[in-house]
């Protein structure tokens, strides 16, 4: 009778899990959160910038389509003739008008210069300045700039973006 008893399945079977087992689930839990949700964030925002930069280099390379057929960037505006007759996938605002978004460009051109600026997403602004023969000069304002025009993007002076 006593090796039937000991062969009863006991009336006190533990099922599921301690305290500490699901805390230190939860602590991983959180330790995973921790190091995903910042790069997720950073690997995002570069990619906003990186949208801005590409429609700047492409308005460009509408720019100096049309500069090839007159030697001059005067045509190369925001005007229905302009731009957009070139590259149609982008939104060309005037000079003195501020970019509001990535795929709406800032122009100012004139006969040998041509200067573009683009507002990313996140708030940063990028400038373009293409010189006929003296070549391009890159530049921005991070953090979300009070302006970002063509008129802002004369001042383009550096080989890289920031």
């Amino acid at each position: 009778a006593r090796a039937m008893a000991r062969d009863a399945p006991s009336k006190h079977h533990d099922e599921g899990f301690t305290l500490t087992e699901l805390m230190v689930v939860v602590l991983v839990i959180a330790i995973l959160i921790a190091i995903v949700v910042p790069t997720y964030t950073s690997a995002r925002a570069r990619a906003d910038n990186r949208v801005a930069q590409t429609s700047l280099r492409h308005a460009l390379i509408a720019a100096k389509a049309m500069y090839s057929d007159t030697s001059s960037y005067a045509g190369a505006d925001a005007s229905s003739t302009g731009l957009v007759t070139v590259e149609p996938n982008l939104i060309y605002v005037p000079h003195d008008t501020s970019s509001t978004g990535p795929n709406t460009v800032s122009v100012n051109a004139s006969g040998q210069t041509w200067s573009a600026a683009v507002s990313s997403s996140g708030g940063n602004c990028y400038w373009l300045k293409e010189v006929g023969t003296a070549g391009i000069s890159y530049g921005g304002a991070l953090g979300g700039p009070a302006s970002c025009s063509g008129d802002d993007a004369l001042g383009a002076a550096s080989s890289t973006f920031p």
